[in-house]
């Protein structure tokens, strides 16, 4: 079926007459997509505005009446699943699209369509959206466009729930920024970003899959004072919180009576897109202590040891001379036993009741003695940061084995997008090796923590995370090769500016992050010790061979230069914060000036660059710059 051919559009863009906003937006999507890559003029219209001088072919967006007498009922299709449908003489983009939703906004509604769109546009007319923007975006062009005529093709989503967390509602505030941005939701870098994220079907879409967060945070509040005894008991024999983060308590997980309190909560509030018992214990720092009763000592296993005892996502950690040797005892078969428990109460009210927890902080490892059913789903945080170090670069995958081992159903919540705040802390191989590998084993659903939009300085890591989501069927190594493609002439020595940097980042070691503490924030402590100058110098110099590479070529030389004001923005953040650190009680004046100086042009040059800085997220970022609450 011919879409374009001989200087002229072919085929008619037809909505039905009933479209949501959501298939419309599908059908805005696809038409500018056809237009870029032929520079034709195709447009939309509703099946009822059809005429005769239409021509003869068709591309059908959603739920139409001509993919009804195909045979084809979005009523078939599970929610974000879709069909690709090139028959003779029409081509069919079918999904389910929710009624009501908002677009391009709501990213938790229905939206089969457009990612059936997205996926064509992929396959078939090659788009690539490297980075939000138009910069960031690849449309090859065409002079003839066509299918093949085939037989429908089901699609769906690598993942049934994915989500890079996003911080909209930091993003929400009506006060502008310290950048000269809008913090508002109509913010362009808001919008992009969110684009970017459905176009590499990063969603985050309702259902019973919907990740489930720590489930207990309210209860010492509701419950302390008449149920102490559902706590954890501490060393000093009291119950309780150890200060005003309640939020925090960790539970007596042994308790019966408790078990029965959560099962009544979970009757009280479960909703049916919410419907599992949710036993996902509270956050922790490594000073509030797990519950230290009898009983729940009796549901651990001695011999089995916690195998990373400062786990880099602990709120807060403590040197190693200072953990008591019961704290290196691994929680995890405590931790199922608690699950498998309030399951076996659950099933007492419904039979086909789950529960959801979490492998995380001291029970990240998997259980030694305690087997699980695919009613029980684990949610695995692994309990290490990237870079890992050299021979240690399985560690990952041998954990997501073991606990797939366990019969348990798996999720994947990494914190690994927290770090790296404002360097080229790039760490795309491994990660994408082992994306890959829980892709390939089963993974049904994923949450990563989180985005800090840092697209010049960590883009390759981001486009590792999408483009695996979108396109499972690709390697690491090809996503790897086609991100450095953006720079056409240059792309080789593109290549190599990764792979320096990547080199770079492996210098974080376990024994530099225990030196430097600071959690998965540690690069906000001491960059300039991993970043030098000369690290610097050798990136400016890639940059500057792979500007002279592309030099003929004006897409690659602005992409270029995209990632050499993103590697100076690096540069002076790096120094500002090293600048920050030598401060304390007694610098000078004159000490603190100079650093003033050096904050005011970070925050001027953040200024000076607003366009290619869009879609980084300054209110996530401002969280964690040592100097937020600076007082020039």
């Amino acid at each position: 079926m011919p879409i374009f051919t001989d200087g002229r559009e072919q085929a008619v863009v037809v909505l039905p007459d009933n479209s949501t906003q959501v298939t419309t937006y599908a059908g805005k999507e696809l038409v500018h997509y056809l237009n870029a890559a032929t520079q034709g003029d195709f447009r939309l219209k509703k099946e009822s505005e059809l005429l005769p001088n239409d021509g003869p072919y068709r591309i059908y967006i959603g739920a139409s009446k001509a993919a009804a007498a195909k045979g084809i009922s979005i009523n078939r299709l599970k929610k974000n699943h879709y069909v690709v449908f090139p028959a003779k003489e029409a081509l069919y983009l079918i999904g389910r699209d929710e009624v009501g939703a908002e677009a391009p906004i709501d990213d938790g509604a229905e939206m089969g369509s457009l990612l059936a769109v997205y996926d064509w546009l992929d396959r078939t007319v090659g788009v690539r959206w490297f980075w939000p923007g138009d910069l960031g975006t690849e449309i090859p062009r065409h002079t003839e466009l066509g299918t093949q005529e085939g037989e429908p093709v089901y699609g769906k989503p690598a993942l049934e729930y994915s989500r890079l967390r996003y911080y909209p509602t930091l993003y929400n505030r009506k006060r502008p920024s310290a950048y000269g941005r809008s913090n508002s939701r109509d913010d362009m870098g808001y919008l992009r970003t969110n684009e970017w994220f459905r176009r590499h079907k990063i969603y985050r879409t309702s259902g019973e899959r919907a990740f489930y967060g720590h489930a207990f945070g309210d209860f010492w509040n509701r419950f302390g004072k008449e149920h102490p005894e559902y706590f954890a008991q501490r060393p000093d024999g009291k119950r309780g919180p150890i200060d005003q983060r309640t939020y925090l308590t960790q539970l007596c997980v042994s308790n019966p009576e408790l078990h029965r309190t959560i099962i009544a909560e979970w009757l009280r509030t479960r909703t049916e897109e919410t419907p599992w018992i949710n036993a996902c214990e509270n956050d922790r720092r490594t000073i509030d202590p797990s519950c230290s009763c009898d009983n729940c000592k009796a549901w651990d296993v001695p011999e089995a040891k916690v195998s990373v005892q400062n786990n880099p996502w602990h709120i807060e950690s403590r040197s190693p001379e200072k953990i008591d040797p019961y704290e290196k005892i691994s929680r995890t078969d405590r931790y199922m036993r608690f699950l498998l428990a309030l399951l076996e109460e659950g099933k007492k009210h419904d039979p086909n009741a789950k529960v959801v927890g979490y492998a995380y902080s001291f029970y990240s490892d998997p259980p030694a003695r305690i087997k699980l059913n695919k009613d029980v789903v684990i949610i695995v945080v692994p309990p290490y940061l990237y870079p890992l170090e050299k021979g240690k670069e399985g560690v990952v995958r041998k954990l997501w084995n073991d606990w797939r081992s366990t019969g348990a159903t798996l999720f994947y919540r990494p914190n690994d997008f927290l770090a790296g705040h404002p360097v080229p802390y790039i760490f795309a191989s491994q990660f994408g090796t082992d994306f890959k590998h829980f892709l390939d084993t089963g993974v049904q659903s994923a949450m990563f923590d989180s985005f800090t939009g840092l697209w010049g300085t960590q883009g390759i890591n981001l486009y590792m995370l999408g483009r695996l989501q979108s396109r499972p069927d690709l390697s690491p190594d090809e996503v790897m090769n086609e991100y450095c493609s953006a720079f056409g002439p240059a792309s080789a020595i593109i290549r190599a500016y990764i792979k320096h940097w990547e080199e770079v980042t492996a210098k974080c070691t376990l024994a530099f992050q225990d030196e430097v503490k600071g959690g998965y924030n540690y690069m906000m402590v001491a960059p300039q010790r991993i970043y030098t100058p000369d690290d610097y110098a050798e990136g400016k110099r890639l940059l500057a061979q792979a500007a002279a590479a592309a030099k003929d070529n004006d897409v690659s030389t602005g992409r270029i230069e995209y990632l050499r004001t993103w590697l100076e923005h690096a540069e002076i953040t790096t120094q500002a914060v090293a600048a920050y650190r030598t401060l304390n009680a007694n610098s000078a004046p004159e000490e603190r000036a100079r650093f003033g100086s050096m904050l005011k042009k970070v925050r001027e040059f953040r200024k000076q660059n607003e366009q290619a800085f869009i879609g980084a997220d300054w209110s996530f970022i401002a969280q964690v710059e040592p100097w937020n609450n600076w007082k020039d």
